[in-house]
């Protein structure tokens, strides 16, 4: 019987043909060194199945099984995916992406949190009555009833919350359980149904949407389920999103609230976002605080209701500041001294370092405009540097005592910033006498600079009331060159809400606009019950109030979208337009058009009237810039099919020989001749500087391209409307046009970088695909010269004897980033096989001993692991409780903790922060 070495070329050389024979070694990869060095660890995976294959989720995963993988699933997905959430053997996941069932493998992210985070700029035992409702009109809804004779409350309605949780104890939501304000929920950081806020974010959000106490929310009779997926820091975990959302439609949700949005796009959140909207649940989720740094997930999922904040108070202050020709952004200090509705000052410039009384010593500033920098000097103390606190109401009092007429604060670190004149430390006489306003760091330097070299030569600083003016905090888009985010803006600036232990705080970010909107929605559905997603967006977005900027311009549709949520309108109109927005691409050339269509469904108990002198008619205009001048007309012809439904067809034609990548921006606005109802479509149009083509053509989408002389190349990236993956092709000059398979109807969207001797050009299309071929995609194929494979076979031996020689040494190998490694652990009194432990590399910032459970087994069902048999009983039992706990970061871990003080949330990026006073 052979033994020891001798043993080692018996066993090594059929393992190596065995696993040569296996086409994931071929790829060229470093994925073979990758699965030795990752045994015995495990992986937080999302699987998504083909859908090709009808089996049900748990079947599949037995499957897997019996294949050898080592599969622990922790959630079954139905309505945001077809798959599951799982633990996998992290050197199993490469070959699971290779099998044919699978469709994607995704593996879990801790993902930075920068739109959840909420500082409250004053908390109350009482409550003050939010003036963001009077502005969205829902005092003008009282005599509203839905279909049963009832008020518009939001009764029947269910809204998850995916957030930090709720403080279910306040008296204004109180109550866990199926007669409490919370009906359900689950703590995805504790691991149980406790969904318990304890940062306070949760709780603003919840109050704003359906409190019933001495607060009354927008809908205080809806009903709240709270998914806890934050807690006390900037980082949760993107499956665990993915699961909430899973978790929510499970539940009965007909809203999900998502007031918490990440630092960047995350593909695998915003697909379920979009895939829980096609299974019927309304998404709303907030835009971001990151200004013009653009958004994050899930803002950026199409199909989700995607809200900006605005300013909407009646007394809010704002400002204009224009030196010489210039213009500058200013945001009027909480506090300050304004004569009447409206102040404008003129006076000379003066720059006062950090306008300490140090600083204005002996100056006279009558009659004088000042600039200082926010905080104060450095100062040396016990030789340790530290700077100087000067509060923004002592700058004011030093400049005023002087005789200045106003003061101008730039930031000391980079982006705006809104400040208070009122904040505990001033003293009980101290009055405000002048206006104060704050810019950013950028604008305060350039203006310093002007000063230093003596240019300026006007100043005007104009101070007044204007409602409806999107907050430079709120994220600004484009998301996407195929549609429109945020869709439209709501109140997220001083929002009285509710709070913990039993309090109140005013909040401000688009974490509290979004809720306006679930609101909305709420009261939406319970009077018209029969709305799909698409169309309660629609009528929100629709009917929304077109506002413009402080200089009275519109917004772009990038910044506002449709403009201010207006539920009075919403929950008044008569007919609902799908889509609720229309994107014209157009290439250049003579008489060039594309035509598209809006279908108009009547709302119970409106009907069209399609005859001549009919009262119900359809009147249809467009609004905008276009004109003969620019060479692009537009065209719209009412078809009346019935009278439930009705046609809008809309034509846009350029006269443009040649194109240069314009962009136009208006709104089709759609009223009723003999009603309230009156609808406002935003609508874009772009006209391509070279011709894109793209035809469908029996399953096979056909590309090509022409236009100017001179072009290199052209990379063109087409997107599925359904799973929103996209292909790449390459055309040239020489090979103009290209096909790519389609294997699911809708409109694909057509991106092309166009490389030419004077740069690279952008040319975007669309094309709507009814039919589609026999669902199977063309992958290039790989392969590798017989030299190399026999290098790759020769060093694959190598390594596979290495590490067949240490695992005889080591029990356990350690986990590399992204994996968790599983070691037998006794430590707590338990055996090794009932309590293993899950530990992390030395580093790496995980909970370095959380134990996980595997249910004592119900069936006989088996799973084959590559180690062995583990029997783990059905997998119900499994993905109801986990199979292995997850492994939390410290920097995702909250806790339902006794300290229940409130976190800084709202601004997390530092672009711009909540109210402060220095």
């Amino acid at each position: 019987m052979l033994k020891g070495r001798a043993l080692l070329p018996v066993v090594v050389i059929p393992l190596i043909i065995l696993l040569l024979s296996h086409s994931y070694l071929l790829l060229p990869s470093q994925s073979l060194i990758t699965s030795i060095a990752q045994a015995h660890t495990y992986s937080k995976v999302m699987v998504e199945f083909t859908d090709a294959y009808t089996d049900d989720v748990e079947h599949l995963l037995l499957y897997l099984s019996s294949k050898g993988y080592d599969i622990k699933p922790i959630d079954m997905l139905s309505n945001v995916a077809y798959g599951a959430i799982a633990y996998i053997r992290s050197d199993q996941v490469e070959m699971l992406k290779q099998e044919e069932i699978v469709k994607r493998v995704s593996i879990d992210e801790a993902i930075r949190i920068v739109d959840a985070q909420s500082q409250p700029q004053q908390s109350s035992s009482s409550f003050i009555s939010p003036t963001s409702f009077e502005i969205i009109g829902l005092s003008r809804i009282q005599g509203m009833r839905d279909g049963h004779g009832r008020a518009l409350t939001g009764e029947g309605i269910k809204v998850a919350l995916i957030d930090t949780g709720v403080d279910y104890t306040h008296k204004d939501l109180y109550g866990f359980g199926k007669d409490g304000k919370v009906i359900a929920g689950y703590d995805f950081l504790d691991k149980d149904d406790d969904p318990l806020d304890v940062d306070g974010h949760g709780t603003a959000v919840a109050g704003i949407i359906a409190a019933d106490g001495e607060m009354k929310g927008i809908a205080p009779k809806a009903k709240l389920l709270a998914y806890k997926i934050a807690s006390g820091s900037n980082y949760t975990s993107s499956l665990d999103i993915v699961r909430a959302l899973e978790r929510a439609a499970r539940d009965g949700a007909d809203i999900v609230n998502i007031s918490i949005g990440m630092d960047r796009v995350n593909e695998d959140i915003d697909n379920a976002v979009n895939n829980l909207v096609r299974k019927g649940v309304v998404v709303v989720v907030a835009a971001g605080n990151s200004g013009q740094n653009g958004m994050g997930s899930p803002a950026t999922a199409k199909d989700a209701i995607t809200v900006g904040a605005t300013l909407s108070t009646p007394s809010s202050m704002i400002a204009t500041l224009k030196i010489n020709d210039a213009k500058f952004e200013a945001i009027p200090m909480l506090g300050s001294a304004i004569d009447g509705d409206e102040s404008i000052i003129r006076g000379e410039l003066v720059y006062t370092n950090f306008a300490t009384a140090r600083d204005v010593n002996g100056l006279d500033l009558k009659g004088k405009i000042v600039l200082a920098e926010r905080g104060g000097p450095v100062q040396i103390v016990n030789g340790v540097e530290r700077r100087e606190v000067v509060y923004f109401s002592d700058k004011e009092r030093n400049v005023s005592s002087k005789g200045a007429i106003a003061l101008i604060v730039y930031n000391n670190e980079p982006g705006l910033f809104y400040g208070t004149l009122i904040h505990d430390n001033n003293s009980s006489d101290y009055r405000p006498s002048i206006p104060v306003v704050s810019i950013s760091r950028e604008d305060g330097l350039r203006i310093k600079e002007m000063l230093d070299k003596g240019v300026v030569s006007s100043i005007e600083l104009r101070i007044f009331s204007k409602p409806d003016l999107v907050a430079s905090f709120s994220s600004k888009g484009p998301a996407s060159p195929f549609y429109i985010k945020p869709d439209l803006v709501a109140p997220g600036a001083g929002i009285n809400s509710t709070s913990l232990n039993g309090s109140y705080a005013m909040n401000t970010g688009t974490s509290f606009a979004a809720p306006h909107v679930s609101a909305a929605a709420a009261l939406l559905l319970q009077k018209h019950p029969d709305l799909r997603p698409e169309e309660v967006a629609s009528l929100l977005i629709t009917t929304a109030e077109p506002i413009t900027d402080i200089y009275d311009e519109p917004y772009p549709l990038d910044s506002a979208g449709s403009g201010r949520l207006a539920v009075d309108k919403a929950l008044s109109a008569e007919f609902v337009a799908l889509p609720h927005t229309l994107m014209f691409y157009l290439n250049p050339g003579e008489d060039a058009k594309v035509s598209k269509s809006i279908t108009l469904r009547a709302l119970e108990p409106y009907r069209f009237d399609d005859s001549s002198n009919g009262s119900n008619s359809i009147l249809v205009q467009w609004q905008g810039k276009v004109d003969d001048d620019d060479g692009v007309d537009v065209d719209t012809e009412v078809q009346i099919i019935s009278e439930r439904n009705a046609i809008i067809h809309v034509t846009v034609s350029t006269l443009k020989a040649s194109g240069d990548g314009s962009r136009y921006e208006g709104r089709l606005i759609v009223r009723s001749s003999n009603g309230p109802t009156i609808l406002s479509i935003p609508m874009s149009i772009y006209i391509n500087p070279v011709s894109i083509h793209a035809k469908n053509s029996d399953g096979m989408l056909l590309l090509s391209l022409d236009g100017r002389e001179g072009w290199k190349s052209a990379r063109v990236k087409v997107t599925d409307p359904v799973s929103m993956k996209s292909r790449l092709v390459t055309l040239t000059p020489d090979s103009r046009s290209a096909g790519i398979p389609v294997i699911n109807k809708g409109e694909y969207w057509i991106d092309a970088s166009v490389i030419t001797d004077s740069g690279m050009l952008k040319a975007l299309s669309t094309v709507e695909v009814n039919s589609v071929g026999n669902g199977v995609v063309l992958v290039e194929s790989q392969s590798l010269p017989i030299r190399e494979i026999f290098i790759l076979m020769g060093f694959v031996g190598m390594v596979v004897v290495i590490a067949l020689v240490l695992s005889r040494r080591h029990g356990h190998d350690d986990a590399i980033d992204g994996s968790y490694a599983i070691s037998n652990d006794t430590r707590h009194g338990s055996s090794d096989a009932d309590n293993p432990i899950v530990h992390a590399k030395e580093g790496q910032d995980v909970h370095k001993d959380i134990e996980y459970e595997l249910e004592s087994p119900s069936t006989d069902t088996k799973m084959d692991g590559v180690g062995g048999d583990v029997d783990v009983g059905s997998m119900e039992r499994i993905a109801n409780h986990e199979g292995v706990d997850d492994v939390e970061m410290d920097k995702m871990r909250g806790g339902k903790k006794d300290d229940r003080e409130g976190k800084d949330y709202d601004g997390g990026d530092g672009k711009v922060d909540s109210s402060t006073s220095n």
